[in-house]
């Protein structure tokens, strides 16, 4: 910035935020309207091959987020993705750790879903190449 701002401006320091520069994450599994669901799930459903995910967004308003309107994407994150809920203020370095944990059980979980997938495919594709 090459100015000073004036009295009671409001003015954008950065586009995006992170953890080092003063975002704040929250957990919102006590927040979701049917309206906002719906509009993940279009949305998350059109991502073929991915089961586990995070978008970090920026909305208008509490009321308009939970209407599922005012929404917009700044990035998606799929299983490389940390739970950044963990650094909601209200919980503390125990909660963290157990989030971690949750967080690797349920990527063995759909690896191991999608492993078996993968088998089940592959022999329908050496079934059919047999009878052929």
């Amino acid at each position: 910035m090459n100015r000073v701002p004036l009295k009671d401006e409001n003015v954008i320091l950065e586009e995006i935020g992170s953890h080092n520069l003063g975002t704040r994450f929250y957990e919102f599994d006590q927040l979701p309207s049917d309206l906002l669901t719906r509009k993940i799930d279009e949305i998350a459903s059109q991502m073929e091959g991915s089961y586990y995910g995070r978008f970090d967004i920026r909305f208008e308003s509490w009321e308009q987020l939970q209407k599922g309107k005012g929404l917009q994407i700044l990035e998606v994150n799929d299983v490389i993705s940390e739970p950044t809920h963990m650094y909601d203020h209200k919980y503390g370095y125990w909660f963290a750790i157990w989030e971690v944990y949750r967080y690797h059980k349920k990527m063995f979980a759909i690896a191991r879903c999608n492993y078996k997938q993968a088998r089940r495919e592959e022999k329908f594709k050496k079934k059919s190449l047999m009878t052929s």
